[in-house]
């Protein structure tokens, strides 16, 4: 038998990462029905989701409800992450019932209780997805109910992924302002504002005041990372800066972080 060449492996090695990758992803997360707008409708209204009652339905509409199954028996924690495509509306069903939804145009659904730990995504696993973590019932699958195109492949409206963990207390030992904002449950969008609460630390002091912030900005709102308008209940001091009605940038784009700097001090040049 003939040995393979250098070049024979390199190309076999990664048709074989491929295919186990293929089967591996195909058997974790697939789509397992395409439902009518009336169902979906129910299902969201009455938050429960029975796959065996619910008919195919096929459409040559440009956007169709898919039902996507995501299989958790190696995942023991109480916790996923799930990578979703951008401003896409999906619900989370598990035991036929809603456990987490995100409504179009909404984001960042608040959680009133004091999360010690932050985590950490590198942005080469974004693939233009947003990450949620979700709270299941380990060892049983989910299912997300969700409005996509008919041409979105699999893999790029959904995907589970890991993330790096990390105790928020290891930020207190920089020298920078700790925004910690608490949304009591509710989602921020666009159009107004929503009421919350922000505690700002920085070495070792904390400041607890009212707020509202809403989302910003209309290209950046394609961005998984958001930008914000905040306006503070009282005006407030942090070092040289004013806090009463401020942005919060996100600078998504701008790996350079300076970008919107120098626009700012050559404008006040003029």
């Amino acid at each position: 038998m003939k040995k393979l060449s250098n070049k024979g492996i390199g190309i076999v090695v990664p048709i074989i990462l491929l295919v186990i990758t293929y089967f591996f992803y195909s058997r974790n997360i697939k789509i397992v029905k395409c439902i009518s707008d009336y169902d979906a409708e129910f299902s969201i209204k009455s938050q429960i989701l029975n796959i065996d009652l619910l008919k195919q339905y096929n459409s040559d509409e440009d956007k169709i409800y898919k039902v996507i199954k995501v299989e958790n028996k190696n995942i023991s924690d109480s916790t996923i992450a799930l990578m979703v495509k951008n401003n896409c509306q999906f619900h989370v069903y598990q035991d036929n019932r809603l456990i987490f939804l995100r409504k179009e145009k909404t984001y960042y659904q608040g959680k009133s209780i004091e999360n010690k730990k932050y985590f950490n995504l590198s942005n080469k696993l974004r693939n233009n997805q947003s990450c949620y973590q979700i709270k299941i019932q380990p060892n049983k699958p989910i299912f997300v109910l969700i409005r996509a195109l008919q041409k979105d492949k699999l893999k790029e409206l959904i995907a589970l992924t890991d993330f790096e963990e990390k105790n928020i207390n290891s930020l207190k030992n920089f020298d920078i302002p700790i925004f910690r904002i608490n949304n009591q449950n509710s989602f921020l969008s666009k159009e107004s504002y929503c009421s919350n609460v922000t505690e700002i630390s920085q070495n070792g002091i904390s400041t607890i005041t009212n707020s509202k912030m809403k989302i910003r900005g209309y290209t950046s709102l394609s961005f998984p990372k958001k930008q914000f308008s905040i306006k503070f209940r009282n005006k407030l001091k942090l070092k040289n800066i004013d806090l009463k009605k401020n942005v919060l940038l996100s600078s998504y784009t701008d790996k350079s972080l300076i970008r919107n700097k120098l626009a700012k001090d050559l404008f006040s040049k003029r």
